[in-house]
């Protein structure tokens, strides 16, 4: 509405100043010679007040916008970075972790083989949703012959996908666990 009633002014200059003769101090181009464009004391410590505090206001509130932005702006791109977790629950106590992990960062899980009581550990990595089991190490010759290994390497590289959710049950033997970046969970 306000831009209809300066457009209807600026559109009708000539005839607003052919009815009322003071309408020529509307147009800046139209004001007579001499008319002075500096206001009274008055106006202008009203303008200096205004402008104090629009000055202030920038003052506090800038900072306060610009730290709003930057956590938007860091709150996108976490929300979109692709974060991969290792989901470990304890069915017997309840108990749940969460481990951040990178996509191919690696991961082993340990224990006592129940047979022949001689360490094993098989690593794995997760990639485009799936856990890839990597290899298998132990220094046991009765464990490698019990997993179908031929050679007698102590690691035996692999590359199995078991899926995006893999089930391990805990033994009944002391020994297992998980370790994750050079972190032993038990």
């Amino acid at each position: 509405m306000a831009y209809d009633i300066v457009k209807t002014i600026f559109d009708h200059k000539p005839e607003l100043v052919a009815s009322h003769r003071d309408a020529r101090f509307l147009f800046w181009s139209l004001r007579p010679e001499g008319l002075s464009d500096t206001f009274s004391s008055g106006s202008h410590s009203v303008l200096c007040r205004e402008r104090d505090k629009g000055e202030i206001l920038v003052r506090k509130v800038l900072p306060l916008l610009i730290l709003i932005g930057i956590v938007i702006i860091a709150g996108g791109f976490l929300f979109f970075q692709k974060v991969t977790l290792l989901h470990i629950e304890n069915m017997d106590r309840q108990r749940t972790i969460h481990i951040r992990i990178t996509p191919t960062e690696p991961f082993s899980l340990f224990y006592i083989h129940s047979i022949y009581r001689e360490p094993v550990v098989e690593e794995f990595q997760v990639d485009h949703q799936a856990i890839i089991l990597k290899g298998v190490r132990t220094k046991s010759l009765a464990i490698m012959e019990y997993y179908g290994f031929q050679e007698s390497d102590e690691f035996h590289p692999m590359d199995l996908k078991l899926g995006a959710v893999f089930l391990i049950r805990r033994g009944m033997g002391e020994g297992q666990g998980l370790i994750v970046r050079d972190r032993k969970i038990i």
